[in-house]
């Protein structure tokens, strides 16, 4: 594992590289992209190996001009929303934020926000970020929505289960936000943060 237990499904790799998950298959099972197997036989990526691939493929993972990236915060403590959303005003608008402080609204939102990407809290009333999670993957209209998972309880056992319920990562509270704005791809398209 690496240091922000980082890993990619098969759909969010394929949808960076712009292509087909069979496509994506394709290529792994070449060799020419490096991959690698879950216990229980799924593939997973690592991102530096899908920028490594890109690069020698000639693919552009940055956003299309114009594009804005529309991030869902979910999260039942406010002044952590309020942190996050006072950090991605350093893109100024090529972020929209929206926010939603437990489950029940996160699912509300997603059909209404349409994110392209969720920063999901693990423990929330009603509902937690797992079973949350495990929702979005699950659904066909939604599957495509890359999750990143937040904790303030970063046991292998929590980072585990969000990693397994589809997050591409899960972070520790206080998040390293330098460290959450590269793994959102923020900084790739060149918008640093101050």
């Amino acid at each position: 594992m690496t240091d922000s237990n980082t890993y990619l499904t098969p759909r969010e790799a394929a949808n960076l590289l712009m292509l087909s998950v069979d496509g994506l298959r394709k290529w792994a099972d070449s060799g020419e992209l490096r991959s690698l197997t879950t216990p229980g036989g799924h593939r997973r990526y690592l991102p530096v190996d899908i920028h490594d691939f890109a690069l020698r493929k000639g693919i552009d993972l940055s956003l299309p001009e114009g594009k804005q990236l529309r991030v869902l915060l979910v999260d039942d403590d406010t002044l952590l929303l309020e942190t996050l959303e006072d950090a991605l005003t350093y893109f100024d608008d090529s972020v929209i934020i929206d926010s939603a402080v437990n489950g029940f609204g996160a699912g509300q939102k997603v059909s209404s926000f349409n994110p392209d990407i969720i920063l999901l809290d693990e423990r929330m009333p009603s509902i937690d970020g797992i079973e949350v999670c495990r929702k979005l993957k699950a659904d066909s209209t939604t599957a495509h929505i890359r999750i990143i998972g937040m904790t303030g309880y970063p046991i292998p056992k929590i980072i585990e289960g969000m990693i397994s319920a589809g997050c591409e990562a899960c972070f520790s509270k206080p998040l390293n936000m330098p460290k959450l704005i590269d793994q959102m791809g923020l900084q790739q398209q060149g918008r640093v943060a101050c």
